[in-house]
């Protein structure tokens, strides 16, 4: 039984943190090391979690981050105190079914060129479909499988997706390490998962949905879905990972074509305003991206100079 690491990133969680170590500790896998990130919260996340290890069956560790380092920091964070052959990033505001995590690795222990799998995601009404897996659209907007429908068994086949969500996420960890981790340049949050299930698919690895893997998302317990706050954020992530991911001719001939149908759509119109934000946000960010590396190749070459 391989030993499995599931690192939990917390943010302000304590009206979710306990419910899911418990479902973790219920899900029969017993060679597994949990590794709690807390990314500076303020509410009783800490206390709970500090009570509860000392009752549990599981070896939990706890990390306590100064500041927010944002979902790709932290997660990060606790991939570098890791051991697991296969590391699970999990949501603090998911419940696991029970083998859950048998089923979730079980096509890596299949198919080394599996390198991502993702779950089953429910609403908490346990029938309702949040996420069977992921679609990129060409402009980089992202769509989850199934969302909102019903669960009657029409999306039970282990299938190849472009993406899975990064609420409940298994990665080799030598795919991880390939990879250099989360890229860090989607603070605080969204499209980290979407970038390295890409990054990962150039490289050769299949990224698989597991529908008998099922949990229960709350979903967006730190940022509410569909608030200004979302969209801004989901805005600027999407531009980057756009820019970042695509050629030139991929952005002029398909993304830029689906992104102008989109703003003729009617109901586009009240978020328009968050995707102009977006591009200027992206032009200001590469800019001092491609300054400041600039500026660290004269540093290095007026060093080599002396």
């Amino acid at each position: 039984m391989k030993l499995i690491s599931v690192i939990i990133l917390t943010y302000n969680s304590e009206k979710f943190i306990e419910e899911c170590l418990k479902s973790l500790e219920d899900d029969g896998y017993d060679n597994k090391e949990v590794i709690v990130v807390d990314n500076a919260s303020i509410d009783r996340t800490r206390e709970i979690v500090e009570k509860y290890i000392p009752h549990s069956r599981m070896n939990i560790k706890y990390i306590q981050n100064e500041i927010n380092r944002g979902c790709c920091g932290g997660n990060n964070d606790g991939f570098l105190t890791s051991k697991g052959e296969i590391v699970i990033f999990l949501n603090p505001d998911t419940i696991v079914t029970r083998g859950w995590i048998n089923e979730l690795i079980q096509p890596m222990l299949e198919d080394e060129k599996v390198g991502v799998t993702g779950c089953k995601i429910l609403y908490p009404d346990r029938k309702t479909i949040q996420h069977c897996g992921g679609i990129i659209r060409p402009n980089g907007f992202t769509d989850h499988i199934g969302n909102r429908g019903e669960d009657k068994g029409q999306y039970d086949e282990i299938r190849e997706v472009d993406y899975v969500t990064g609420a409940a996420i298994a990665v080799r960890r030598n795919v991880f390490e390939e990879l250099d981790g989360l890229d860090m340049d989607y603070f605080p949050a969204y499209f980290e998962e979407t970038d390295f299930c890409v990054r990962a698919r150039k490289k050769g690895y299949k990224i698989l949905y597991v529908p008998k893997a099922i949990i229960i998302h709350y979903e967006s317990a730190s940022l509410t879905v569909y608030s200004p706050g979302f969209h801004t954020a989901y805005a600027k992530a999407r531009v980057k990972f756009l820019f970042k991911n695509y050629s030139l001719k991929h952005i002029l001939t398909k993304a830029l074509p689906f992104e102008l149908k989109w703003y003729l759509k009617k109901w586009s119109k009240g978020l328009r305003r968050y995707q102009i934000k977006a591009y200027i946000h992206s032009l200001l960010f590469f800019t001092k991206k491609l300054f400041r590396k600039k500026l660290k190749n004269l540093i290095i070459e007026g060093g080599r100079q002396e």
